[in-house]
């Protein structure tokens, strides 16, 4: 028999039944499984594949039930809770530009609303998706190559560990693996169908995507490409309307988010506005490929918005738009890559390595750390990982190439998402949507070697022989070590640390960095949050004795020298204190947090023209800083500047309402300066009855301001009681100064004269 009819007699994986009729006619005109589909058992597919994934799902959140890692919301996980809490308490609409994707938290806030702010209804509500999307891809599978496809590829993402870590953690992973296989599904239907609603399915369920991770609008062109591919020759006739409806799907997702943003903060984004500061730290120089925090210790995600500002205005000299922001540090990376092209192009070589490497580049918290208290997580981590995916992918795409006229859509999906990652910075979940289009080949090739095993023939042998080598080159290349900086269970231990002392819970806290410093002595950041937890515990002599190991391990980290000047000053070395606030601005000249306690500290040194200096400086740095407002506020009041100082303390309030003491200095200048043009007693009394109802009239120093206030207003009698009370709740509280100065303050009221001070201050010990 000729090598010809052999083939014949072979055909390709899914080459089963004819082509659909949408298929273009250049096309082989090779099998498809579509025509097939409805008469298969989907049903008890469904059950078996949601069954597997839950249980497994299950298994794996109860080993981990009672563990911290499942307690502390990590980094993102803690920030995503705190957004959809202020969505579901009202904020639906939100007040600014979308910095981060907005979908996820919004899914959040809708289960919180719903079941109460719950990590557990979150995972159980996560898991179903996991679950869901098993089923979404094992019909796409059945679509695009046969029944037993579907059904590997699915069982192998029921089983996919980074699918069953996501799904037990507060990460909008989960929710991009749901969204990824709806859109293969949707894609494998509008393939196999002539129907607009597919093509608006395929645009929605792409826009949605973009609203949870948005690297995946790179897929936006090459689905439209592929549109006009299906349709051709008869492009204006068929593939226009087709690419119309597909656009008018992504609208429908994508527009309301846009008009959204310009309602908030005037700029009409699609998604959000970090697209320009997460493209320069993936292409900078110096950068290492994953994530680099713009400035050295602040890589949690609550700083990354306020660096990205702060560093362009501060660079620019002037404020900035969320827009402008993103602009500036796409133009700083274009500048670099003009600048050095082989640089980068080796930088984007290491990227693309990164990103198709059996190592689950961590984020916040590793895989790997949760799989060591679950051995559920941990079998499936050694069987089952990215290192094996590929492979077994590269053996399914070799078998079933001669298909490729109706799989190429699916080789681009996968390489195009590969490059969007590879185009910013990589990290395992940036990546996680590539695994179910990875998993359909993986299924497929299992499928090869199985056709063999059952039927041999020399077409099939050499096809999976070579495939078998082709996977073997690609299991060499996906599984060759890359060297970690620090230990993933450091970083996961530090970060769940750092989560629990946000929630209270130092003991816990506590154990947690020391479990990160035993998994890595050289993580510097550790040894900030040990040094803190000790000093919370008044143990300024431990706290300082971490900070100093942190130093000598990174002498130029320079939050490690601001803590360590607190600990110094906790103990009386004021000297020290200052030296080592001066030596963290040469290192950081843009670190807001150490001016304040710089400037605090000159001021009690008595050098107020310094500290006014430096507290200026640090509004520079973050004009929103309510703190910084505040402090400046009184160090110009000490100079004696009462107008500047009543307008930066008005600021400071403004910003945050919250600040009572701010508030009772202020009404108390208002109340009693002897600049006729600066007092103002209806805000002084307005300020200060605002200040004694909200402590039900129980605090000594805010009733004396109120006095004070109502005095000025000509209400001596109403200032005479209040000031009487105010002397005796002082007294009650052994507070025997202040005491004495309601005293004073009351004669005064009583001979019906006003309180009048040239810049002396109050005591406010609070």
């Amino acid at each position: 028999m000729s090598s010809r009819k052999k083939k014949q007699t072979a055909p390709a994986l899914a080459n089963t039944v004819h082509a659909p009729k949408s298929m273009p006619p250049n096309s082989s005109g090779e099998v498809s499984s579509a025509a097939s589909i409805a008469t298969k058992p989907i049903i008890v597919q469904a059950v078996v594949l949601i069954g597997v994934a839950l249980l497994e799902r299950g298994l794996h959140f109860f080993l981990l039930r009672d563990s911290l890692l499942f307690q502390a919301l990590i980094c993102d996980a803690g920030q995503y809770d705190i957004w959809a809490r202020r969505i579901a308490g009202g904020e639906w609409i939100g007040k600014t530009v979308f910095y981060q994707t907005p979908l996820y938290p919004y899914l959040l806030a809708v289960i919180y609303s719903l079941f109460g702010p719950s990590a557990w209804a979150v995972r159980i509500c996560q898991a179903l998706f996991g679950a869901v999307a098993c089923v979404a891809l094992a019909r796409a599978g059945a679509r695009f190559f046969d029944e037993r496809v579907g059904w590997i590829a699915g069982l192998f993402l029921a089983l996919y560990p980074p699918a069953i870590f996501f799904d037990g953690i507060l990460q909008k992973a989960s929710l991009d693996l749901l969204l990824m296989t709806t859109l293969l599904w949707v894609v494998a239907r509008a393939q196999d169908s002539a129907q607009f609603r597919w093509f608006i399915a395929a645009g929605a369920a792409l826009g949605a995507m973009t609203l949870n991770r948005e690297n995946a609008a790179a897929l936006a062109p090459l689905l439209l490409f592929w549109i006009g591919w299906l349709a051709w020759p008869k492009l204006a006739a068929v593939a226009l309307p087709r690419a119309a409806m597909f656009c008018l799907g992504l609208a429908l997702a994508l527009v309301p988010v846009g008009l959204r943003n310009y309602y908030v903060g005037g700029a009409f984004l699609l998604t959000t506005s970090q697209m320009g500061s997460n493209f320069y730290i993936g292409n900078h120089a110096g950068a290492s490929g994953g994530y680099d925090p713009m400035r050295a210790g602040r890589g949690d995600p609550t700083f990354e918005s306020e660096d990205a500002r702060i560093l362009a205005e501060d660079d620019l000299k002037r404020p900035l738009t969320s827009r402008e922001v993103s602009r500036y540090w796409m133009d700083r990376s274009w500048q670099f890559i003009r600048q050095n092209p082989v640089a980068w192009a080796r930088l984007l070589a290491w990227k693309w390595f990164m990103t198709w490497n059996a190592a689950e580049a961590v984020d916040a918290e590793a895989l790997s750390t949760h799989a060591r208290q679950s051995w559920a997580l941990a079998t499936l981590e050694y069987a089952l990982h990215f290192g094996v995916l590929i492979p077994l992918a590269a053996l399914g795409i070799w078998t079933t190439r001669r298909d490729w006229r109706r799989l190429w859509i699916l080789y681009a999906m996968l390489l195009v998402f590969a490059a969007a990652v590879t185009a910013f910075f990589v990290f395992a979940r940036y990546r996680y949507p590539m695994a179910p289009v990875a998993a359909l080949f993986a299924g497929a090739g299992i499928a090869s070697i199985w056709d063999f095993i059952r039927e041999p023939n020399p077409v099939r042998r050499r096809d999976v022989v070579f495939g078998l080598a082709l996977a073997a080159v690609a299991a060499v290349f996906c599984n060759w070590p890359i060297p970690h900086q620090f230990s993933e269970d450091a970083i996961t231990y530090y970060n769940a640390g750092t989560a629990l002392a946000a929630n209270n819970r130092p003991d816990d806290a506590l154990a947690m960095f020391h479990q990160a410093l035993e998994a890595d002595p050289t993580f510097p950041e550790t040894y900030i949050n040990i040094g803190r937890q000790y000093a919370a515990r008044g143990d300024a002599e431990q706290s300082q004795r971490f900070y100093e190991q942190g130093i000598a391990l990174n002498p130029e980290h320079a939050i490690l020298h601001v803590n360590l000047a607190e600990a110094l000053q906790n103990r009386g070395d004021q000297a020290g204190a200052l030296a080592e606030l001066k030596r963290a601005i040469e290192l950081d000249p843009l670190l807001g947090q150490a001016y304040q306690p710089l400037a605090a500290l000159e001021m009690q040194l008595g050098q107020l023209q310094a500290a006014v200096q430096h507290l200026r400086r640090a509004i520079e740095i973050n004009p929103a800083s309510a703190g910084g407002h505040a402090s400046l506020g009184i160090a110009l009041r000490a100079q004696g500047q009462l107008p500047e100082a009543v307008r930066e303390l008005r600021t400071a309030v403004q910003l945050d309402p919250n600040l009572l003491i701010v508030q009772n200095i202020l009404a108390w200048i208002l109340a009693t300066s002897d600049h006729a043009e600066i007092r103002n007693g209806q805000d002084a009394v307005a300020i200060a009855q605002a200040l004694c109802q909200a402590t039900d009239n129980k605090e000594p120093q805010l009733l004396r301001t109120l006095a004070a206030a109502l005095a000025e207003t000509g209400q001596y009698e109403r200032a005479v009681e209040f000031a009487a009370r105010g002397e005796a709740l002082a007294r009650q509280a052994n507070q025997a100064e202040l005491a004495q100065q309601i005293a004073a303050n009351r004669r005064l009221f009583l001979e019906r004269k006003p309180v009048r001070e040239s810049v002396a201050t109050p005591t406010d010990k609070r």
